[in-house]
């Protein structure tokens, strides 16, 4: 009984979470001291992206990213990579993430495209021979414990889970990462 309540809650929340907007994003910041260009690059952005493109969207409803430039994000821009997309396995025990490994990591060339990834193998290679997966890669694991955790903590404490969650990191820090809710199903700790 009690699993089935923790399973119900859980599943109202992530569906009270989608209703609230399809744009759950981690990251996103609302900003209102943008520069001219700032504000000209956001509408060179929005003009390049199809009119349902989610970022677009996102950028038309003033969401912005959270304005931290970090040091690989100049090397994803010289390899002309906009987007790095990740897929994590997690565990979840005790109130915390206890296990999250990486189970796949994409580079794009354009903001959500999915099915646009680079493939050849010596592009791949170029990548691999710089410091840019290893650090995207803690810098992603790290967001993705995190918003596991904003997300697990309202109303699946003391339940147990494993799922899958989605990370994306972009080239710019005025651009608000949209992430989708992760995969989980709840269950009470003393059944996993």
């Amino acid at each position: 009984m009690r699993k089935s309540i923790a399973l119900i809650k859980c599943w109202l929340l992530v569906l009270a979470l989608i209703a609230i907007g399809a744009l759950a994003g981690y990251g996103q910041i609302h900003h209102n001291s943008e520069t001219p260009q700032d504000e000209d690059y956001i509408k060179e952005v929005i003009g390049s992206l199809d009119e349902f493109n989610i970022l677009r969207l996102a950028l038309e409803q003033g969401d912005r990213g959270d304005g931290q430039h970090h040091p690989w994000m100049d090397i994803m821009k010289k390899l002309g990579i906009a987007q790095v997309t990740f897929t994590f396995k997690f565990e979840w025990r005790k109130n915390r993430v206890t296990n999250l490994k990486q189970r796949n990591i994409k580079f794009h060339p354009v903001y959500y495209q999915y099915d646009v990834y680079f493939k050849d193998k010596q592009k791949l290679k170029e990548i691999t021979n710089t410091s840019l997966k290893k650090v995207v890669l803690e810098e992603a694991s790290n967001g993705a414990r995190r918003f596991i955790g904003r997300i697990l903590n309202r109303e699946c404490l003391d339940v147990s889970t494993e799922g899958l969650v989605y990370f994306v990191l972009l080239d710019d820090e005025r651009l608000p990462a949209v992430v989708e809710m992760p995969e989980f199903e709840c269950r009470q700790s003393g059944g996993v």
